[in-house]
């Protein structure tokens, strides 16, 4: 399958997790009593349908995230994110970074926009 028809799975530094699919975008939230502070709660889970124009430009920034290196780490620690391509499998532990922001404001703004 190539990557621009793959899922990818995104968690951000809160361990709330995204999927991303051609179709859909998919947030399933940590709750509270799961997080690791006891306190945040990533909010109502949530699914829409996404465009191929939508899905494309997601895409396009998860492959770039994955891409660059130099905002990888190789230790899962406060602050960071986990990108996740399916077919053909990839995986990155991101530190925090204006493109890592960027997708992640990405994200939340087509699941407001429902």
């Amino acid at each position: 399958m190539p990557a621009s028809e793959s899922i990818f799975y995104y968690t951000d530094q809160n361990n709330n997790r995204y999927t991303i699919s051609p179709e859909t975008l998919s947030y399933l939230p940590i709750k509270k009593e799961n997080s690791s502070s006891g306190i945040y709660d990533g909010g109502e889970a949530a699914t829409v349908a996404l465009s191929k124009e939508a899905y494309k430009t997601i895409s396009e920034k998860a492959m770039d995230l994955l891409a660059d290196t130099s905002k990888h780490t190789t230790k899962r620690m406060m602050m960071t994110s986990i990108i996740q391509l399916k077919e053909p499998s990839e995986r990155a532990t991101l530190v925090k970074s204006k493109k890592r922001t960027d997708f992640e404001n990405l994200l939340t703004g087509y699941l407001e926009k429902g």
